[in-house]
């Protein structure tokens, strides 16, 4: 990007902060947040996770994750907050923030409906000590410790093949084969839900976006379409990622550019490192 450019892209986004650039709205409504998990059933060949994000599968045969029932199939609301499993119909039900819906597993349908009341009752399992999460994090009771903040376990379950499936506020879906006791966390969908800027770069999106929904825009998400996996890059571990409150997003052969009030960031392919700019209003340049 030239220097000419650059100076009249910050200007623009400056002017008019709410644009959204290159945005897809069909590929955005699959690409949720997915990290707050709020529910866990065991179906006939998957298990199903209530996210902030929509209902998350995973396949156990084909050991692989299914596409994401979310508003684009009807569902009321992204954000789920009770699952329930029905073995001899095989449907689930799905209770979000406001309204129901059955997904009818044999026949890969949702319909509106189901559960009327969220059930607050339910029994959180003890989570087995012999657990051990991946390094700087430990288990307290319900409450996983972390480097920097600590995350509520809202529901954790043992399936039928010896899996404990746990559900992270934060911190994605934890999984632990329990013949080998090692968890990890499975994370899915940008950091911030409030998302203000997508790039779509070959077969990479970027995405990021400003403080909202009662949080900090904690950093910048790279999905890559092939291998269907998600990075990401936050300002407190990212050097010289000193800015993640972003309005648009423009990419180049060598960088990927991100604009934010205050300047813009930089990131360089060829050795896969961050730059940020402060832009100077007593400046001329």
């Amino acid at each position: 990007m030239t220097c000419r450019r650059l100076g009249a892209w910050i200007v623009l986004i400056l002017i008019a902060p709410g644009t959204l650039h290159t945005y897809d709205p069909d590929l955005w409504k699959h690409l949720t947040s997915q990290n707050v998990v709020t529910s866990i059933e065991e179906g006939e060949g998957e298990i199903f996770f209530g996210t902030s994000g929509g209902v998350r599968r995973y396949h156990r045969f084909k050991q692989d994750w299914l596409r994401t029932i979310t508003t684009a199939e009807g569902l009321p609301d992204n954000f789920v907050q009770q699952l329930a499993y029905d073995a001899h119909t095989g449907d689930l039900e799905i209770r979000t923030r406001t309204g129901s819906a059955r997904w009818m597993s044999r026949l890969e349908t949702l319909t509106p409906g189901g559960i009327a009341e969220l059930d607050i009752g339910g029994f959180l399992p003890r989570i087995p000590s012999s657990i051990f999460p991946p390094f700087g994090y430990y288990i307290n009771g319900h409450i996983i410790r972390g480097p920097h903040r600590d995350y509520r376990i809202l529901d954790a379950k043992i399936d039928s093949w010896n899996i404990l499936w746990l559900a992270t506020e934060g911190l994605g879906i934890g999984r632990a084969d329990l013949t080998f006791n090692e968890l990890e966390f499975i994370r899915s969908g940008p950091l911030t839900p409030n998302v203000t800027a997508i790039e779509l770069d070959g077969d990479t999106v970027w995405m990021a976006g400003r403080g909202g929904f009662g949080g900090h825009a904690r950093g910048i998400s790279r999905y890559d379409r092939e291998s269907d996996k998600w990075e990401y890059f936050e300002q407190r571990h990212t050097p010289r990622l000193d800015e993640t409150q972003i309005a648009d997003i423009e990419a180049d052969s060598a960088d990927v550019w991100f604009a934010t009030e205050n300047g813009v960031v930089r990131y360089r392919r060829a050795n896969d490192s961050w730059d940020t700019y402060r832009y100077s209003r007593a400046s001329s340049t």
